[in-house]
């Protein structure tokens, strides 16, 4: 489970706090403030007055209202102004736009008893080129007197409209979704638009307030059939031999119309491509419709082929049996989606089925990793069988190795994108018609290792409509990794309210690109990174970085939605088409356990699903609440995100995207890449993170199951909370590298710079660690200039004697940067089995230089075929040229109160209590002491900053202190400012002593009777004169105490001793 989750979630007591007399930023409504707005839609018409009118108009099935754009209904409240002046809004509204704008406004309808189904068109004639649009239809109207509909109508007035009023008028249509004939009705209304003021040549959209980019959600911005995005190929097909050809990668298909093969010629560590192939399946996958125990026979027609570009490939054949008609469609697309349709239907005659099963015939050398129902990514089981269950958020598998492979999703035609993270259950996945009754399951043999999807029993009425079958097929890798750009890319990403960043300062220190998170001055509300109050400070923001040679991504996706936007009444007015419905029954989410925040209930209600929320603290949002809700996946919304990158990319400047748990689809991921994209600028970046979804709250999914379609648009991973670098090395080469699907990654909880290397992992500075000494390290190499070959690699030149140990290296000419990393449990020491031949470098003159790295390493210089030293979960960074260097072999520290005299000690402290709360003792310094000593036992202790430790204080305020961390490195809390140094053993009993010296004060540690470590060193000139109190215990991350918000479990630890040494008298 995600314990960062859960710490994230269960602070929000503290976190977002009541405001007195919170409301929206007057930014949404711009013409007046947010206040007079919410007090003129929520003041509900009286209902003698209600009853009055309707009684006076009582031959309308619905009365309509105009309403203007800064007036959203809401909460089926009827306003009470509707009814003032005579009703004079009543089938009447009025409005003024300037020239090119998109000017909207609204037809309000309060429904009388009878259910309608309607539709309205616009006519708007009298004004010659303008174009008039319903920008939300009319949904079924419900059976409820006085409900309230608005549908927003939008009119595009020409650039050079000559100065004027022009009437028109909207009418109304009845039987709109239905077969039955369409009946006009005589419910209408007028209106009329006032056309004065300069001209706008974007339309409005430039100004948030007017709502005219409510037209965005109509946009095509990025859809082609032409434009293949960058690093792909155009699909290539040859019809004689029904063979497609597209990056890497080429399927043959069957004469059934189903790929017979897929081929993949990338390289084992997928870096190049190869002209030899390595083909995934033992012989054809294939379907099979069974009776009576046997598979039916089919008789395939003829291939036709229904599309073609260089985008996309359709294609389809009809397979016959006696009374089965199977319509194989295929769709495939240049980035490897195939979108495989298997249609069954009856011919002339029922048909019972006792099982349809499609079977997948791997080869046992490609089907080495998987990932998906309910498997954590790693090596394959030798065999595995689950069942449909919507309770889970589980539908699809991967399969495959570094360099071949696929995920398989199974589909029906019912399918509806189902919510991820931990929204899931308030729109699960829908069991499919077809596959629903059945499951997958797969057993290895000497060779092979068939997959089996089957449906279980079906019956086909001969005029029931086709049962369709449907698999999505993502052929991995999608590409090559890009190790250039990897490495070049280093990221500095601030958490949300964090001051601005000196973008100077952060090039200087080796940065290249930055995120901006939401909750930030340049980013406040979170997935609308340009309202108009904010807009402009990103705008600058970018401005200045750009000066600084730095370049900015910001935080911008799909999924939830702030509050603080000017279209946010509107869009929850469509029906639950974009803001999404609460699903009846599910509980309240855990970011929101108690239910939406007061403001919501009061202004919005209770039919939504609550989401993210924060305090604005910064000057310009001062006591502004940030109150996201959840979207509908798969809607319009999706137009409307893309358009608003396309201003970001236009506008503002922004440099990429910061992608968070979204709900995009592929074909919106593929149309932003063309965006971004588009003037062929080639360094924006698109950079994902995902908590980890396998868990309760998420529904046991796998986050690169549920984002993989999108990753050939990446150009990398942050794979967050809940993931581990010092999990095994196969799941994190399956589930966090990112390495068999084309792409590379950073680590951010748990972080392990020596595991993390071996796959071309780092931390991103400051949120999951500083990688500043690694980043000097590798640019002094120029890694981003060498080859990258992985520990799974056959061709790996350099390769550990130890299993538990892993080797990857990056080479260049003449000299190899070496990652080892171990996975060992204690103390190993390592033989490399070196091909000098393959690294051009000759034994006799090479040496293996340790260079220097701040935190992780000392510089030593092995001789080659010596042992070398490495630590459990820990590694090295080697280099192996032939510049001559004296072998310097690693000093051991010696127990550092050797030669001292023992001065006082203390006896054991046994603590029970909760993993982030204080316990602690503390002892004098004694006279002439120079070191401190204790033996800390941290048993099951769990927690972080808390973890159990030593902390040392001085007269004038300073201290120093040292625990240990559940997560296996040691915490360093330096006057309250924490570091992260080294590893130790997790659960394990250390000594760690604190000693001073006249030119330094250092911390040291044992673990396991082996080797004293040097953890950190401070200068002594940083902390004058002789300590006052050592303190022992849980300390946390203040010396004056304090408790983290969220407690956690009890759980316990212990101090042994504590003793004091110095000189002897």
């Amino acid at each position: 489970m995600c314990s960062r989750f859960f710490v994230i979630f269960l602070c929000f007591a503290s976190i977002c706090a009541e405001p007195a007399g919170y409301n929206m930023p007057d930014a949404v409504t711009a013409t007046m403030p947010a206040d007079a707005v919410m007090k003129k839609m929520e003041t509900a018409v009286s209902p003698q007055v209600l009853a009055a009118f309707q009684a006076q108009h009582s031959q309308q099935r619905f009365w309509t209202f105009g309403e203007d754009r800064q007036y959203a209904v809401r909460k089926n409240i009827i306003p009470a102004h509707w009814f003032e002046n005579g009703a004079r809004q009543f089938q009447q509204f009025s409005g003024q736009a300037q020239p090119g704008e998109f000017y909207v406004f609204q037809v309000c309808l309060i429904q009388s008893k009878t259910a309608l189904d309607l539709d309205c068109a616009v006519d708007f004639s009298s004004l010659k080129q303008a174009q008039a649009k319903v920008v939300s239809h009319p949904a079924m109207m419900p059976n409820q007197a006085n409900a309230v509909t608005s549908i927003w109508i939008g009119i595009h007035i020409p650039l050079d409209a000559t100065m004027g009023t022009y009437a028109g008028k909207i009418r109304f249509l009845e039987n709109a979704n239905t077969t039955a004939e369409k009946k006009e009705l005589p419910e209408h209304l007028d209106f009329s638009i006032r056309v004065a003021g300069a001209a706008l040549a974007d339309g409005g959209t430039s100004e948030a307030w007017r709502l005219a980019r409510l037209k965005w959600l109509d946009s095509t911005v990025g859809e082609s059939d032409t434009v293949v995005t960058r690093p792909f190929r155009a699909i290539h097909f040859d019809h004689a031999a029904q063979t497609i050809d597209f990056l890497g990668r080429r399927i043959s298909l069957g004469e059934n119309g189903i790929p017979s093969q897929v081929t993949s010629y990338f390289s084992a560590s997928n870096t190049r491509l190869l002209k030899q192939g390595r083909e995934a399946f033992v012989e054809s996958p294939r379907l099979d419709c069974v009776i009576a125990g046997k598979a039916l026979v089919w008789s395939p027609g003829k291939l036709e082929v229904i599309q073609q570009s260089a985008t996309l490939l359709k294609w389809r054949v009809v397979n016959e049996t006696a009374h089965l008609t199977c319509t194989v469609s295929g769709a495939l697309e240049f980035d490897g989606n195939l979108q495989l349709s298997m249609k069954l239907r009856a011919k002339d005659a029922n048909v019972s089925l006792d099982d349809v099963r499609f079977v997948l015939p791997w080869r046992k050398d490609v089907a080495k990793y998987a990932m998906g129902l309910g498997l954590k990514g790693g090596l394959i089981p030798a065999k595995h069988e689950w069942k449909w269950d919507v309770s889970k958020h589980q539908d699809a598998i991967w399969i495959g190795d570094v360099n071949v492979g696929a995920m398989l999703r199974f589909k029906g035609q019912n399918f509806q994108r189902p919510l991820i993270n931990a929204y899931y259950d308030f729109r699960p996945l829908i069991l499919p018609e077809s596959w629903g009754s059945g499951g997958i399951y797969w057993e290895q043999s000497e060779a092979e290792t068939t997959l089996v999807a089957h449906s279980g029993q079906k019956e086909l009425a001969k005029n029931q409509a086709a049962l369709d079958f449907a698999i999505d097929w993502y052929i991995t890798p999608f590409k090559t990794l890009d190790p250039k750009k990897h490495f070049s890319d280093r990221y500095f990403h601030a958490s949300q309210g964090a001051p601005v960043e000196d973008t100077a300062m952060l090039q200087k220190e080796g940065a290249t690109i930055m995120e901006v998170h939401h909750n930030r001055l340049c980013n406040p509300y979170i997935n609308y990174p340009y309202n108009d109050d904010s807009v402009g400070h990103l705008q600058h923001f970018i401005k200045q970085a750009h000066k600084d040679n730095m370049r900015v991504a910001v935080y911008y996706t799909t999924r939830e939605l702030t509050q603080n936007i000017p279209e946010f009444f509107a869009l929850k007015s469509m029906g639950g088409e974009i803001i999404l419905p609460r699903r009846e029954g599910v509980a309240w989410p855990v970011t929101n356990g108690s239910g939406p925040h007061p403001w919501l209930i009061e202004h919005v209600g209770d039919d939504i699903v609550p989401a993210w929320r924060e305090n604005l603290k910064f000057p310009d949002y001062k006591e502004k609440l940030d109150l996201a809700v959840i979207t509908t996946p798969d809607s319009r919304w999706n137009n409307f995100y893309l358009e608003g990158l396309d201003y970001l990319v236009k506008q503002v400047g922004i440099d990429g995207l910061y992608i968070d748990d979204t709900a995009l689809d592929r074909k919106s991921m593929q149309r932003a890449r063309r965006i971004l994209d588009a003037d062929g600028n080639t360094s924006r970046r698109v950079s994902m993170h995902s908590w980890n979804h396998f868990n309760g709250l998420a529904k046991w999914s796998n986050s690169s199951i549920a984002f993989m379609e999108l990753y050939p648009y990446f150009d990398g991973l942050w794979h967050g909370e809940g993931f581990n670098a010092n999990s095994s090395p196969d799941f994190m080469l399956v589930e966090m590298s990112g390495i068999p699907f084309g792409l590379m990654s950073e680590m951010l909880d748990h972080p392990n710079p020596w595991h993390g290397m071996v796959f071309g992992m780092r931390t991103r500075w400051p949120w999951s660690g500083d990688p500043r000494a690694q980043w000097q390290l590798e640019r002094e190499f120029g890694i981003e200039d060498a080859e990258f070959i992985g520990w799974w690699d056959p061709a790996c030149p350099v390769k550990s004697s130890n299993p538990d140990c892993k080797v990857s290296v990056f080479q260049k000419s003449g000299k190899t940067f070496v990652a080892i990393a171990s996975w060992a449990q204690q103390k190993v020491s390592l033989s490399l089995e070196i091909d000098w031949t393959a690294l051009g470098l000759a034994p006799k003159r090479a040496s293996l230089w340790v260079p220097p790295c701040n935190g992780l390493q000392d510089e030593l210089v092995y001789a080659p075929g010596s042992a070398i030293q490495v630590m459990p979960n820990q590694g090295v960074f080697l280099i192996l040229d032939e510049e001559p260097r004296e072998v310097k072999m690693p000093e051991q520290l010696k127990n550092p109160s050797l030669g001292l005299s023992p001065l006082s000690s203390v006896g054991p402290f046994e603590i029970r209590v909760p993993a982030n709360v204080s316990s602690t003792k503390d002892a004098p310094w004694p006279k002439g002491a120079t070191v401190a000593m204790a033996q800390i036992d941290p048993q099951q202790d769990a927690g972080q900053s808390w973890g159990i430790g030593m902390a040392v204080a001085w007269a004038d305020g300073k201290y120093l202190q040292l625990n240990a961390r559940t997560d296996g490195r040691w915490g360093i809390c330096k006057n309250g400012a924490e570091l992260l140094e080294g590893q130790h053993l997790p659960h394990q009993a250390a000594v760690v002593a604190l000693r001073l010296s006249a030119t330094s004060v250092q911390f040291i540690a044992q673990q396991q009777e082996g080797n004293w470590e040097l953890i950190k060193e401070f200068p002594r000139a940083e902390f004058h004169g002789t300590p006052t109190t050592v303190r022992y215990g849980k300390i946390g991350k203040q010396w004056q105490g304090g408790n983290h918000s969220d407690p956690a479990g009890t759980t316990s630890c212990r101090v042994d001793w504590l003793k004091f040494f110095g000189p002897k008298s």
